[in-house]
């Protein structure tokens, strides 16, 4: 049973370079979009801001972080320039903890938390970045066993069909 194609919009009306630079600039506006969220974040949990508006932001770049990592892995793509390994998942990961070690010992200042003893906010905060590290750690290499496997299917199904 064929399948009939319904256009609500015409054809795409661009050429290949056309479509190359349309997807540089949607790819340069998505950043900028995701990381202006974060940022909005961010700020709305160092300002105090209510509870529903870090909630709503916080599930915005939540859904925006799985829409793009299901896009990605159900292609196979990783990166533009890490490979799917253990090294570019310690590296990512590090990033990550140290972000998380500042982020913690900002959030402590400001709230007054541990000022009798900056040792024990430290400590907090090393705790939080260690936890950070592991569990990123441990969900990118996941997430590159399941981009390997899924690029060796699509390798394997374009083997058969340039053997067919």
């Amino acid at each position: 049973m064929k399948r009939k194609n319904i256009r609500l919009l015409p054809p795409i009306a661009l050429d290949e370079r056309q479509r190359q630079q349309m997807y540089q600039i949607e790819h340069r506006g998505f950043w900028f979009a995701y990381f202006g969220i974060l940022a909005l974040l961010l700020l709305e949990i160092l300002t105090n801001a209510s509870g529903i508006l870090i909630s709503c932001t916080t599930i915005l770049l939540l859904a925006l972080s799985i829409y793009m990592e299901c896009c990605c892995l159900r292609r196979g793509l990783w990166d533009w320039r890490l490979k799917p390994n253990p090294k570019s998942n310690a590296l990512m990961s590090m990033i990550g903890a140290v972000c998380i070690f500042v982020f913690t010992l900002l959030v402590y200042t400001k709230n007054g938390y541990f000022v009798n003893s900056p040792a024990l906010m430290y400590l907090c905060a090393l705790i939080a970045a260690f936890f950070t590290f592991i569990l990123t750690f441990a969900l990118l290499s996941v997430t590159a066993h399941i981009c390997n496997k899924r690029n060796a299917r699509l390798d394997e199904a374009c083997e058969e069909d340039e053997d067919e």
